[in-house]
């Protein structure tokens, strides 16, 4: 049984999400200037970046900030690539990204906090505004001084550095606060901060209880210390525009006005005529037309969670928020799961669940340790507004309104229960957009929980979740319901137990023995492989093994694999787990035979599917056989796949053939470049981030079958493993 509410708010899906991103929210606004304002993106790429897998992984990706300027609707945006851009003077304006996340060999400078400014071109009193600074330190957050003094400092040397940076719209700094014993008061990069320390040396405030019986005094210390700033070129490292866009939202601006101000700084700037000031804000038939709080459907982004993925799982979570965020007639909610184990339904029912603030969501300091906010905290956030409302390109109302409904939409961050919040959700008829890698967001907990509790929930059933999550059970579930031309290859389960406890034992592996036991176990795993059973036609001689490979029976993101070529490596992998890996271990790992790829005709692929059980489509791969895609779609038939999912298979490009790798049911979305996105952006016609989110969402189940799905070769109920 689908979701009616989503069947009948997503029925135009694809119309919303195709005029949000032209028009965005801000569609009813009023211009003078001329339409067709062209501007470059000029994205500087590092092809050379050796930095790990997650580089890609932020929301100032090139693709989400074009997304942003072509929001406005007299702008068109042009990504151009740095290398080719020898002439861009037939654009407006030029705004510079960068996939790097520092310069090649360069040390990433101090930074104890960092602080953004923004040019105000059309102010000759006040040319630069400095936004909110950013620190983890919640005693710097919470100072006046603090606050002030780097504002300050930041904007006179934006000033001082206007002639190197003539063409820069924006700036953001790395700072450090060094003591200083200087007495000169006119220092305006000196500040002064005031400690409390208690009579017992603590500097935390004592219980009241034991103040009943004892005199606490309170000593006041003042220190006082000196600003230093490094500016942070935005063509050698992506922190530049990240802490911009963070410091923006942490002032009451989304993503897309942050970006709007820049662009039309821009144009001011280059001498574009026609550059006004934004109109007043909607009348109120205007507003009328918008659609209301309670037409908008409920959506809730949950991410984070216990296990390995966690990183990635709130990566995509914040992607999927920003993309759907964009979208006018939905009300997106982005709650994160506390990080402890919670692997079981009942125990994930119990799990804290934070409800995110806009710039929460943004903020990776945020998701470990969410906090609730303080009322009586100085922020700097209204004299902020009040600049950029006298000297930048955004009025108060406008900055009210994002305040609102970015920023405070839910009254407060707060935290529950994750049990009570499905709870709330089943009672507003809203949907969870699961976006939790691994654990029990795609082992079946999450979704048996959302059954349960009667909320609808994207992705595929229990039964399903559980399967796929288990690359054991994946290719049992495959040789009983056969896919003619798809296999996998031959796999050997071992406990975790016959790894971790005797590598850690020295009473069983201890010297020579050791290495005995290791001996044993490699030629028992390998003996089990003799004679080809279940082996890919075809594809791999297990009659004579000599490379293994290994991996946690229930993990993904390649955390764990390794390539084994004697019993001395397996001996280290598994001393590897013992020593290095944080309990609980997987309870058990997988070991196969290594197929390589790397030969013809065979390639490595992944395949998106997506649709309702038993109908399933392949997103995009317009280049890949045809058969490979039926392949690819009867193989999640026979999972009992639905919602969207992604496959990774070896593929045969003469005949077709598919050794399937693994089935993830929680794709990894965490930017434009994933899977599914990239797929979708390459299908015909071309899917966009929103359209593939909201069909996600119209596909949501409300319980763990299709009422509608009669045919019992569908049926993922009748996915049965024997172990």
């Amino acid at each position: 049984m689908r979701a009616a509410a989503a069947a009948s708010s997503l029925s135009t899906s694809a119309h919303t999400a195709r005029l949000c991103r032209r028009q965005g929210r801000r569609s009813c606004r009023a211009y003078d200037a001329p339409p067709h304002r062209r501007v470059a993106l000029v994205v500087v790429d590092d092809d050379d970046d050796d930095d790990d897998d997650d580089d890609d992984a932020t929301f100032a990706h090139p693709e989400i900030v074009a997304a942003a300027i072509r929001t406005l609707p007299d702008v068109q945006c042009d990504v151009v690539l740095a290398s080719s851009s020898s002439s861009l003077s037939s654009y407006d304006a030029r705004i510079v990204v960068t996939t790097r996340q520092r310069a090649s060999g360069e040390q990433q400078p101090p930074l104890q906090f960092t602080v953004s400014v923004l040019a105000t071109s059309r102010s000759k009193k006040h040319p630069c505004v400095a936004l909110e600074p950013l620190t983890k330190s919640e005693t710097l957050a919470s100072s006046r001084a603090f606050n002030d003094g780097v504002r300050l400092c930041a904007e006179r040397a934006f000033l001082e550095e206007a002639d190197v940076y003539a063409d820069d719209d924006y700036a953001t700094y790395a700072g450090v606060l060094e003591p200083c014993r200087t007495t000169n008061d006119d220092d305006d990069d000196v500040i002064d901060l005031v400690h409390n320390i208690d009579d017992d040396g603590d500097d935390d405030d004592d219980d009241a209880t034991t103040t009943t019986t004892t005199t606490t005094t309170t000593t006041t210390t003042t220190d006082r210390h000196r600003i230093r700033l490094t500016r942070l070129d935005p063509r050698a490292t992506r922190l530049a525009l990240e802490r911009l866009l963070l410091s923006g939202a942490k002032c009451g601006l989304p993503i897309e006005l942050v970006i709007e101000h820049v662009v039309r700084n821009s144009m001011h700037r280059s001498g574009v005529s026609g550059m006004k000031k934004m109109s007043p804000p909607v009348t109120g038939a205007q507003a009328a037309a918008q659609a209301s709080d309670e037409d908008k459907m409920k959506v809730y982004v949950v991410f984070g969670g216990s296990s390995s993925q966690r990183r990635q799982s709130c990566r995509s979570g914040r992607h999927v928020y920003l993309t759907l965020k964009r979208i006018p007639t939905i009300d997106v909610v982005a709650v994160v799961l506390n990080n402890t184990n919670n692997n079981a339904s009942s125990q994930l029912a119990d799990a804290t669940a934070w409800r995110l603030s806009y710039a929460s969501a943004l903020d990776p300091d945020q998701w470990d340790a969410p906090r609730a906010p303080d009322a009586g905290r100085f922020a700097p956030s209204k004299r902020v507004r009040a600049d950029l409302e006298k000297y930048g390109w955004v009025k108060p109302s406008e900055l009210s309104s994002c305040q609102d409904t970015m920023m405070h939409h839910h009254n407060e961050q707060r935290s529950t229960r994750f049990g009570a919040l499905l709870a709330v959700a089943s009672r507003e008829g809203a949907i969870i957009f699961n976006a939790a890698h691994g654990g029990a967001g795609e082992d079946g907990a999450l979704q048996q929980l959302c059954v349960s509790s009667g909320v609808a929930y994207t992705g595929s059933s229990p039964l399903a979740s559980r399967v796929c999550m288990d690359k054991a059970a994946t290719a049992k579930a495959l040789v009983q319901r056969p896919v003619h031309g798809a296999t996998c290859l031959p796999k050997r389960v071992v406990p975790a137990s016959a790894l971790v406890s005797k590598a850690s034992d020295e009473r069983g592996w201890g010297g020579r023995e050791r290495v005995e036991g290791a001996k044993r176990l490699w030629l028992d795993i390998v003996s089990s492989f003799s004679g080809g059973g279940g082996a890919a036609p075809g594809a791999a001689d297990t009659n004579n093994v000599t490379t293994l490979v290994v991996k946690p029976i229930a993990e993904g993101a390649s955390r764990g694999v390794r390539r084994l070529m004697d019993e001395r490596e397996l001996l280290a992998y598994a001393e590897d787990i013992a020593k290095n890996q944080a309990p609980p271990f997987p309870y058990a790992y997988v070991f196969e035979p290594f197929f390589d790829a790397s030969r013809a005709p065979w390639v490595e692929c992944s395949f998106t599917l997506m649709g309702a059980l038993g109908d399933l489509r392949v997103v995009g791969q317009s280049t890949i056989d045809a058969r490979a895609k039926e392949r690819a779609r009867a193989v999640g038939h026979a999972l009992g796949v639905e919602g969207c999912a992604v496959l990774d298979a070896f593929v045969n490009t003469d005949t077709g053939e598919l050794i399937v790798i693994e089935m993830n049911t929680v794709p990894d979305m965490t930017s434009p470049d994933s899977t599914a996105f990239a797929h979708a952006r390459n299908a015909d016609p071309p899917i966009d981030a929103e359209t593939l989110c909201t069909r996600a969402l119209s596909l949501a189940l409300v319980d763990g079958s299709d009422d509608d799905d009669d045919d019992d070769d569908h049926d993922s109920s009748t996915v049965v493993v024997l172990y």
